[in-house]
C-alpha cells in the first residue's frame, strides 16, 4: 500500500502434490477473503487437480504472480482479462484544452485490436494506440466546456462501445498550467519578438510509451468565444518549434504571426513521425494589443455592455468590510483569488490590482472571489489593502464580474478579464479604464456574513447559531437541509417542501462502548443534473469517495475535483485526511479524517459546515435552526423545540433520532450487505450511553488539561 491504494500479491514458485488423490474434496484452493467477511476472490483451478498450474499462469504476465487491488468495496484484478467489459482508465481529470494521454486498462490487447474512445454524447471517435498487452492510450479531445463527461471505449473498431467511467475536463487557468511559461521581461502579456521560456514534464508512465526517436513540437493555438459562449480553437496551429529532441524546456522568440491574435494557448506535443503520444498545455494566454488599438477594442466592448443594474443587483454577495471577516466567511462564501493572496511569494502577486500611476488610490495585497453566483451567473471580487480594509475605488478594488470566475471560467475570461486588460493595462487612456469601471463597478462592503456549525468525536455538535450538545445515535441522519421556500414552516416534510440542499451523516458505535462516531457524510444540491457525493469509511477502514456510483480518486498532481455544482478540494496533498466540499449555492463542508488508536485503530470523520447568510431561517437537521437565536436550535423534525439544557436522554429521544433519514431518500453509496434499511433499524433499536464523559470527575483528564479539581 502507499496509504491511498492497496494491493495483495500471490507468488507461486513451485506447487506439487504430496500424494495422489482421487477425492475432489481434498484438492487445494487458492485465493483470499477481502477482510470484511463478504467479498472474496478465488484463483483459477481452485479445488481441482489442476491447481498446480498456478505456477505457470498469471494475471500480470509474470508466471506464478497474481495481483489484486483490495482497498475498494470490490476486488479488482491486476493485469488484463478476457472480459471486455472490465475497462478502466487513468488519469480521471486533466486539461480542457485536450491531448492528455488517457491510459486504458482491463481487456487484454492484441496488436490487431482496434481501440476507439468516445467522450460524452459526441459521435466523434478517437483512435487509440496499443502500447502492450495491458495498456492502450487515447488522447483527450479539445473540450468547449469544462466538467465531467462519460467515457466509452470500443475494442472492436467502433462496432460496440463499453462504458468506462467519468472523466473531468478541468477548468481553464490563465498563464502557466501543465506547461510553465516564463517571460524574460517579466511581462505577463505576450508580444511579437518577445523571448519566452517553456518548462514541462511528462510523467514516467507517459514517457514509457514513447519510442526511442520521439520528438517535441511546440504549437500555438488561437482560441476565441463562439456564439454559444463556449471555447473554440482554430483548426491549425502556429508552429513555434518542430522536431526538438526529447527535453523538458526550451527558449523561444515569438514570431510576428501572433500579432493578429488576442487569445491563445501553447501546447507541447510528443510524437514519432505522425504518431502523437501526448500533449501538455499552458493555460489561456493574451497577446498584447498595440496601444493605439487597445482603446478601440475597449470601446467596442463597452458598446455591447448592458447597464450593470440589470445583472448585479440580484443576491450578489456583499464584500466583508475587512480581510478578517472575509476569512471568517470564507468557507461558505469566498475563496482566495489564485493571483492575489496573502503569503504568495510570486513577485507578480496581485498584478491585476495595482494602483494606477499618478492616482491617489490603494493597491491590493489580497483578494477574495465569491464562491456563489446570482441568478444572472454574476460573481463578486473583494480586495483589501495593507491594513486589511476593503478597497472600493480604483484598479486596486475588486469588481462585480459579469460571470463568476470559478463556475464560468471561459465566460469570465472573455467578458471580464480580457476587457480589463484592454481597457486598463494595454491602453494609456484613463477614460478607457474609467469606462471599464462603470460597466464592472467596484464592490462595496457590508458586515453581513454567513455562519458555521460543526460536529466532532463522540458526536458533539455545534449548531449554526453556536449551541453545543451531544447526540449518540446509531444510524443515518439529516445533518443539514436548506429549504428553498420563501416562508418555510417549522416542521420538516421532505415530500411537500422544496430543498435547495440536503446532507446526511452516518454514525456507528465504537466497538468497546455505547458511544458512536461519524463514519460517513453524503450531500446533494437540488438540481436534476447534480449527483450526490459521499465520503465514507469502509469496513476495512479505508476512506472512499463517491459521486453517484462512481468512485472518485485524486491524481498525485491534482488536489481539486471540479463538477458543475461543486468542487472537492484536498487540503493536505496525498495524505487524504482534510477536505473541503464547496457548493456554488453557498454551502461548504469541511471534513477532517481522524485516526483513533484507543482500543482498536479506526478512522472517524470530524465535520464542519458553513452556510451563506441568505439561508437564515431556512435550515433543518442536526445543525439546528439558523436564525441568530440559539434557544430554538434543537428543533425536532415535527417542529417541536427541545431545551439545549435538557438531559442527554431527552435530546436523544425527542430531537436527535427524529432526524433519521427516510431510507428511500438516502444519498449514501452502500457496500455489499449494507442498506439504508439496515441503518434505519439500528436507529430504532440502539440505546447509547447517556453519561457525558466530560462531566465525570476524571483525574487524568483534569491533570492533562491542567484543570483545578476545585473549579
Amino acid at each position: 500500500t502507499n496509504g491511498d491504494r492497496s494491493f495483495v500479491f500471490f507468488l507461486y514458485h513451485d506447487i506439487q502434490w504430496a500424494e495422489a488423490s482421487n477425492n475432489s474434496n481434498r484438492y487445494a484452493q487458492a485465493g483470499f477473503n477481502a477482510g470484511d467477511g463478504i467479498a472474496f476472490e478465488m484463483l483459477p483451478h481452485s479445488r481441482t487437480q489442476e491447481i498446480v498450474r498456478l505456477v505457470n499462469e498469471s494475471n500480470v504476465n509474470i508466471p506464478g504472480l497474481f495481483a489484486f487491488r483490495v482497498d475498494t468495496d470490490k476486488i479488482n484484478a491486476g493485469g488484463c482479462t478476457t472480459n471486455a467489459s472490465m475497462i478502466s482508465f487513468r488519469p480521471r481529470i486533466s486539461s480542457q484544452l485536450g491531448s492528455t494521454a488517457l491510459n486504458i486498462y482491463g481487456p487484454c490487447f492484441k496488436n490487431e485490436t482496434k481501440v476507439k474512445c468516445r467522450f460524452d454524447s459526441s459521435l466523434q471517435n478517437i483512435d487509440g494506440i496499443i502500447i502492450d498487452e495491458y495498456r492502450a492510450i487515447c488522447l483527450t479531445p479539445f473540450a468547449s466546456v469544462h466538467g465531467p463527461v462519460s467515457v466509452k471505449v470500443s475494442i472492436d473498431d467502433g462496432q460496440t462501445f463499453i462504458s468506462a467511467g467519468i472523466f473531468t475536463f478541468a477548468p481553464l487557468q490563465y498563464g502557466s498550467d501543465e506547461v510553465i511559461i516564463e517571460t524574460e521581461d517579466g511581462n505577463k502579456l505576450l508580444s511579437v519578438g518577445q523571448y519566452i521560456k517553456l518548462k514541462w514534464h511528462f510523467s514516467e508512465m507517459v514517457r514509457n510509451t514513447f519510442s526511442n526517436d520521439t520528438k517535441i513540437d511546440i504549437e500555438l493555438w488561437k482560441v476565441s468565444l463562439n456564439h454559444q459562449s463556449q471555447l473554440q480553437k482554430d483548426n491549425t496551429p502556429i508552429m513555434l518549434v518542430q522536431n526538438l529532441n526529447l527535453t523538458k524546456s526550451t527558449r523561444i522568440q515569438l514570431p510576428s504571426s501572433i500579432s493578429d491574435l488576442s487569445t491563445c494557448f501553447i501546447r507541447v506535443v510528443a510524437h514519432f513521425n505522425a504518431q502523437i503520444y501526448a500533449g501538455l498545455n499552458t493555460g489561456l494566454l493574451i497577446v498584447r494589443s498595440h496601444p493605439s488599438l487597445a482603446p478601440e477594442l475597449c470601446q467596442i466592448w463597452a458598446a455591447q455592455q448592458p447597464e450593470p443594474s440589470t445583472w448585479n443587483n440580484d443576491s450578489l454577495l456583499p464584500c466583508p468590510m475587512t480581510r478578517w471577516q472575509a476569512i471568517a466567511a470564507g468557507r461558505c462564501c469566498y475563496q482566495p483569488d489564485r493571483q492575489c493572496y496573502k503569503g504568495n511569494t510570486n513577485q507578480d502577486n496581485c498584478w491585476l490590482h495595482q494602483a494606477r500611476p499618478g492616482r491617489d488610490e490603494p493597491s491590493a495585497v489580497e483578494c477574495y472571489v465569491s464562491i456563489t453566483s446570482n441568478s444572472h451567473d454574476a460573481g463578486a471580487e473583494c480586495c483589501y489593502d495593507n491594513n486589511g480594509t476593503i478597497i472600493t475605488r480604483g484598479t486596486g478594488a475588486g469588481t462585480d464580474n459579469r460571470y463568476q470566475q470559478t463556475k464560468f471560467p471561459v465566460q469570465h475570461f472573455f467578458h471580464d478579464f480580457l476587457p480589463y486588460l484592454q481597457c486598463c493595462m494595454m491602453s494609456t487612456y484613463m477614460e478607457a479604464c474609467d469606462k471599464y469601471m462603470y460597466y464592472r463597478p467596484p464592490r462595496r462592503g457590508s458586515n453581513t456574513m454567513g455562519s458555521n456549525g460543526q460536529m466532532w468525536g463522540d458526536p458533539h455538535f455545534g449548531t449554526l447559531d453556536g449551541t453545543s450538545y451531544t447526540f449518540n445515535g446509531y444510524g443515518e441522519y439529516i445533518y443539514l437541509a436548506i429549504n428553498n421556500d420563501t416562508s418555510p414552516s417549522d416542521a420538516f416534510n421532505a415530500s411537500n417542501q422544496s430543498y435547495i440542499f440536503m446532507s446526511q451523516i452516518r454514525t456507528i458505535p465504537i466497538s468497546f462502548n455505547n458511544v458512536t462516531v461519524t463514519k460517513g457524510f453524503a450531500a446533494r444540491s437540488n438540481n436534476i443534473k447534480n449527483q450526490s457525493v459521499s465520503i465514507t469509511i469502509s469496513r476495512r477502514e479505508h476512506l472512499v469517495l463517491h459521486r453517484g456510483n462512481e468512485i472518485l480518486e485524486f491524481e498525485d498532481n491534482i488536489d481539486t475535483l471540479f463538477f458543475p455544482e461543486m468542487t472537492i478540494s484536498r487540503l493536505d496533498g496525498n495524505n487524504n485526511s482534510h477536505f473541503f466540499l464547496s457548493w456554488t449555492i453557498g454551502v461548504t463542508i469541511e471534513i477532517n479524517v481522524i485516526k483513533m488508536t484507543s482500543s482498536s485503530e479506526q478512522l472517524v470523520l470530524n465535520i464542519a459546515a458553513s452556510v451563506a447568510g441568505i439561508f437564515r431561517g431556512k435550515t433543518y437537521g442536526l445543525l439546528g435552526t439558523y436564525d441568530g437565536i440559539s434557544n430554538n436550535d434543537l428543533r425536532s423534525k415535527n417542529g417541536r423545540i427541545i431545551n439545549s439544557n435538557a438531559s442527554l436522554e431527552r435530546i436523544h429521544n425527542d430531537f436527535g433520532v427524529t432526524w433519521a433519514i427516510d431510507p428511500s431518500s438516502s444519498l449514501f453509496y452502500y457496500e455489499s450487505d449494507q442498506s439504508a434499511k439496515f441503518f434505519e433499524e439500528k436507529n430504532r433499536k440502539f440505546v447509547p450511553s447517556f453519561i457525558d464523559p466530560i462531566k465525570e470527575d476524571n483525574s487524568s483528564i483534569r491533570t492533562n488539561c491542567k484543570i483545578n479539581a476545585i473549579s
